[in-house]
């Protein structure tokens, strides 16, 4: 590619996805959409679909502009929609081309809402069948998931005082409001104050609680969860221990998946920072270990990626940060699994061209051996627009201002089936892939499905591996005048959606042999 092309482009905001395809594992329960004639085409080229957030608006994207009256931020006067189950709520015109539909409150959780667009109102000389869109969606199945993730020593003095951190984690976006009456911490009958800070995406949830008293003798913390307000019919009450101040042990032990494989040992004390533990704390069989001392943690690191069971011993000359020993040594079997199949990008999610390096996307995968990238091109006269409701790396309403341009499988060739259970590092030749026009923005996902898995499962018929369909490509490339995604349109949130057909269950979505992780 020239410099001269190199040059004009505005810049190539990438971005790394988790492509779903909704496939129900045997035995489940299937839910199909309403099947929408492909000739909508014609008049809609985009509509929700699939499975959406219960705090969603529901969007029709017309193919050409409408010439009518059109009055953008206030409520349209017709009744362009209607739905079974009923939503309350208003349409909005966005611009010439799209119609929102807001509910006037949540969405219910874990439901299909089956929906008639009437597109006769706004084109008159249709033919009859298209008068009509029936299309269908579903909500997400509320839920949650309470980690505690760790206790540390606030008083380094003397010990009396301790905090706990951990994480709430819903399906499903949720106000904060409520996620936080959603949780409620005691000692001894006594209410601890909680402090939250939710992520961006509300669904991820932060809580810490101070002034946890540690004493001459053991007590406990008692974790109580509710889901009543979230409307969640889910309750637990677990109980977390607190040892006494005279008792220096091990409290848990935690294997960690990161970009480095490490096991953390959590102690009841701060330890002495600057100790040697060579030959203190073993994984059998394996040596040149790693260490890592901060607060009442020592984080372990092997040499290598480890797979299988290894039994941890923790011996007593540890000391604690008042230089006393650990009383008695410790040892438990820790079983090291592979790494999920997983995906991330490198940097900060934005590049721009160079004419040395050319348009090279870095990323890095572990457990995969193919990807799918999705190219979706921001036309220059749509940049304004885009840059309303975005920052330049965002993806909100890409339906409105791209088009998918590439849409293909690319294989991540490893010379060796074990190397692919280490997180690797991989490139791609974006001006391979597209022909960079001036001016325009492209939005690069990267995403994978249950066939590019490596992985070994239980049951599993293959060697080594999850991997079926090794001949799947579903490749698209195309210019201004291509297609888009299937049949040409449909979206879902701020992406474009690509399935005609999804699928719902109950499965373990934490699990890579599990359909419902991908």
């Amino acid at each position: 590619m020239s410099r001269k092309i190199l040059t004009a482009i505005a810049s190539v905001v990438v971005a790394v996805m988790i492509a779903i395809p909704f496939i129900a594992p045997r035995g489940k329960t299937e839910v199909q959409a309403t099947k929408v004639d492909p000739a909508f085409g014609a008049y809609i080229s985009a509509y929700t679909s699939g499975i959406i957030s219960d705090e969603s608006y529901i969007r029709i994207t017309l193919a050409s502009e409408y010439t009518g009256p059109v009055t953008l931020d206030k409520p349209a006067d017709e009744d362009y929609f209607s739905f079974d189950p009923g939503i309350p709520g208003k349409t909005y015109w966005l611009d010439t081309r799209t119609l929102e539909f807001r509910p006037d409150a949540r969405l219910a959780s874990d439901k299909v809402y089956n929906c008639e667009f009437r597109l006769g109102k706004l084109i008159t000389d249709i033919p009859e069948q298209f008068r009509t869109m029936k299309f269908s969606f579903r909500t997400m199945k509320q839920g949650f998931n309470v980690s505690v993730d760790g206790m540390k020593t606030t008083d380094r003095k003397t010990m009396r005082w301790q905090q706990m951190s951990g994480t709430l984690t819903t399906n499903d976006a949720a106000d904060p409001k409520i996620v936080e009456q959603m949780l409620a911490v005691a000692q001894d009958n006594h209410a601890l104050h909680v402090k939250w800070i939710h992520e961006g995406d509300n669904v991820t949830h932060h809580f810490t609680v101070d002034s946890i008293a540690r004493r001459d003798r053991e007590g406990k913390v008692t974790l109580t969860t509710d889901g009543k307000a979230l409307g969640v019919e889910q309750k637990n009450s677990s109980d977390i221990k607190i040892p006494s101040l005279k008792d220096f042990k091990v409290t848990d032990v935690r294997l960690e998946q990161g970009e480095e494989q490490s096991v953390v040992v959590e102690f009841s004390d701060p330890l002495q920072e600057k100790q040697n533990l060579d030959g203190l704390v073993t994984l059998k069989g394996v040596d040149n270990l790693r260490f890592s001392i901060e607060d009442n943690d020592v984080r372990i690191f092997p040499p290598s990626q480890l797979s299988g069971d290894y039994t941890l011993t923790v011996t007593h000359g540890v000391k604690n940060i008042l230089g006393f020993s650990l009383p008695n040594s410790f040892t438990q079997v820790m079983t090291f699994e592979e790494l999920k199949p997983q995906v991330k990008l490198v940097g900060k999610g934005v590049i721009l061209p160079n004419s040395k390096a050319g348009l090279l996307f870095p990323f890095q995968a572990v457990s995969l051996k193919a990807v799918d990238v999705k190219i979706i091109r921001i036309y220059e006269n749509n940049i304004p627009q885009f840059l309303q409701v975005n920052s330049l790396d965002g993806s909100s309403e890409l339906y409105r201002v791209g088009k998918v341009v590439v849409k293909k499988k690319v294989d991540l060739n490893i010379k060796s089936k074990a190397d692919y259970s280490k997180w690797t590092s991989f490139s791609l030749d974006l001006g391979e892939m597209i022909k960079a026009e001036p001016g325009a923005i492209y939005r690069v996902s990267i995403g994978f499905r249950k066939s590019y898995a490596v992985y070994n499962c239980a049951g599993d018929t293959t060697t080594n591996s999850t991997i079926a369909n090794d001949d799947e490509d579903n490749s698209f490339s195309g210019g201004d005048d291509d297609e888009d995604d299937d049949n040409g349109y449909g979206y879902y949130g701020g992406d474009y959606y690509d399935d005609e057909y999804y699928y719902y269950d109950d499965g373990d979505r934490a699990d890579p042999c599990d359909d419902s992780y991908y």
